[in-house]
């Protein structure tokens, strides 16, 4: 399918946000004061359910659920894993004895990847891209019908496995946030919801009215996220965070979460400049991601710890976060480059010949031996 630039710029206004909502996390653990975390509410009210959103706007029913569950482990599952055994000799290096406990602990038998926790997200997709394929193979699909099993998911999501997980694991036997299924029923409406706009949403990348219509959005979503994204709150609740299964209020939620994604289309159509740094971590969310487990796990605190900035102004906590998050996208573009053009199979993407491994799917014929004799060749000797 051919790109959409403008959903590529949203894709990487979004990950922009993850590094900045990651860092001021951080900032605020750090006794960072009531600046960055009044920044982190605010983002967290609608960066994850942006990404859920934009991955359903190309999603089209597939009835064969075998090939899509075949196409999902190794688009989804393999940059999964990846991204975890990149991560291992940081952990050797510098917290070791995390590492193993994290390992020994059985986590990633239940989809929980501790070894780089920001990768949760590409498990909840894996989940709701299965969910959807279900759904699809299973009940009539019309445009009526997708607006209510979305409703149904999200009702059962909320009511039962985020309000009511004990019961659910008494009845089951399986607990709620085994795999993230507990968020995969939150964040499907989104899924379902790209999906329905998706013939809307498309067509306003060359349409010439296009950017009218971004900048009309952008003004009243973003209006909308400031006025609501601070009622989402509850004895000892201070934002929204789905890994951990944090909604507060179940509407103020999806409220605040479409205002922001809207408000993030808008702003996407309407700075209509096709800037290529950051198409190209709009074309590369997935590798930026993974990478972002370095800086989650390893370098945000640092760096806090190491600067020890005054924070006494929303203006400085933006202007330093932004400098860093620019900063280190900087520093990983390259490692993305090399990914994609050495190891793309491991991150999601297509086979290609400069890859130092053979294809994925001749590696149960050969074994070990041919990734080693495929490296030397191709990365020691050429």
């Amino acid at each position: 399918m051919k790109r959409v630039e403008y959903l590529d710029r949203a894709r990487a206004f979004g990950m922009f946000l993850v590094y900045y909502g990651h860092f001021v996390q951080k900032l605020i653990q750090s006794g960072g004061g009531n600046y960055a975390a009044v920044q982190w509410r605010l983002i967290y009210s609608f960066h994850m359910p942006l990404f859920f959103f934009l991955a359903g706007i190309f999603w089209r029913p597939n009835p064969d659920f075998l090939s899509v569950f075949k196409d999902k482990l190794k688009t989804r599952i393999v940059p999964w894993l990846t991204f975890s055994l990149l991560l291992v000799p940081l952990w050797l290096i510098f917290d070791r004895s995390k590492m193993l406990e994290r390992l020994l602990s059985g986590s990633y038998l239940v989809g929980n990847p501790k070894l780089n926790i920001v990768t949760w997200f590409l498990v909840c997709l894996f989940v709701v891209e299965l969910l959807a394929t279900l759904t699809a193979k299973l009940f009539k699909f019309n445009t009526f019908r997708v607006i209510i099993y979305a409703v149904g998911f999200f009702l059962v999501g909320y009511y039962a496995f985020i309000r009511n997980p004990s019961t659910v694991l008494e009845l089951t036997g399986v607990s709620p946030d085994s795999w993230y299924i507990d968020d995969a029923f939150m964040a499907i409406p989104f899924y379902f919801a790209g999906y329905l706009l998706s013939n809307l949403l498309i067509p306003l990348d060359e349409n010439r009215i296009g950017w009218y219509i971004g900048a009309v959005v952008m003004l009243f979503a973003g209006y909308g996220v400031l006025a609501t994204f601070r009622l989402n709150v509850e004895d000892k609740f201070y934002g929204v965070l789905m890994i951990s299964s944090r909604y507060g209020n179940a509407w103020y939620f999806l409220l605040t979460a479409f205002l922001g994604i809207f408000f993030t289309l808008g702003l996407s159509r309407f700075v209509a400049v096709n800037f290529s740094p950051v198409r190209f971590v709009g074309q590369n969310t997935i590798i930026f991601l993974g990478l972002n487990g370095i800086c989650q796990h390893f370098l945000d605190r640092w760096v806090i710890d190491f600067l020890h900035f005054d924070l006494n102004s929303h203006l400085v906590v933006f202007l330093y976060t932004a400098i860093y998050v620019i900063l280190m996208m900087m520093l990983f573009a390259p490692v993305a480059i090399a990914m994609r053009r050495w190891m793309p199979e491991l991150i999601g993407l297509e086979w290609s010949s400069t890859s130092l491994l053979p294809p994925m799917k001749e590696w149960h014929e050969h074994g070990i031996g041919v990734f080693v004799s495929s490296f030397f060749k191709k990365f020691v000797i050429n």
